[in-house]
């Protein structure tokens, strides 16, 4: 009897949990839901473009396409002119070993876009992080380029650091393993902002 006692006390604990997560989940999700973009049209001009960093290779082998995509809709802002710089932060070793500022830098420029444009932020080893150096650039405005489960956390960071930044999503979608991930960093965010 006991053991059934403390089994339900589990569940309904776990239970519980997970519902929190949902319901914050959603929040941030609601929250930033009118800062988000997915055409050009209608998105305002700022002044700098922010890619937060992610790895480009995959660990079985081939491109990233959350990196790719993000690269590409870097550039599709710069040359409409919605943005005259593009802030790359990323982290300079990440776990792949990769320095992610420098092949962003790399991939860029191959694709046109002038070094005078590009500003690196090599203290981007996290999504907390890149938006808290946004503080160095008092005044400007950001559009933020990643996918749309990733810029929902960013611009809920970015209003709580109270920098003035929109979204402009990135194609790519997660999968399950990446939902969960996302549910559990959301809440790792709230914690940070809180002892922040």
């Amino acid at each position: 009897m006991r053991f059934n006692k403390y089994l339900r006390l589990i569940v309904a604990v776990l239970v519980s949990s997970f519902i929190m997560m949902m319901i914050n989940y959603e929040i941030i999700t609601v929250t930033t839901r009118d800062l988000i973009f997915k055409e050009l049209t209608g998105l305002p001009v700022s002044d700098i473009c922010l890619i937060p960093g992610t790895p480009k290779y995959l660990p079985g082998g081939g491109v990233n396409r959350y990196y790719q995509n993000r690269i590409i809709s870097a550039i599709e802002l710069y040359k409409s002119k919605k943005v005259s710089r593009i802030l790359i932060s990323g982290d300079t070793l990440n776990k792949y070993r990769e320095n992610e500022v420098e092949l962003m830098k790399n991939d860029l420029m191959d694709k046109g876009i002038s070094d005078t444009v590009l500003i690196c932020d090599r203290n981007g080893i996290s999504t907390m992080n890149s938006i808290r150096n946004l503080n160095k650039f008092k005044g400007e405005k950001f559009i933020i380029v990643s996918q749309k489960f990733h810029l929902e956390r960013a611009l809920y960071i970015s209003g709580r650091n109270k920098t003035e930044a929109l979204g402009y999503i990135a194609d790519g979608s997660p999968g399950f393993r990446l939902k969960i991930r996302e549910l559990l960093a959301r809440l790792k965010m709230q914690a940070e902002l809180m002892l922040y």
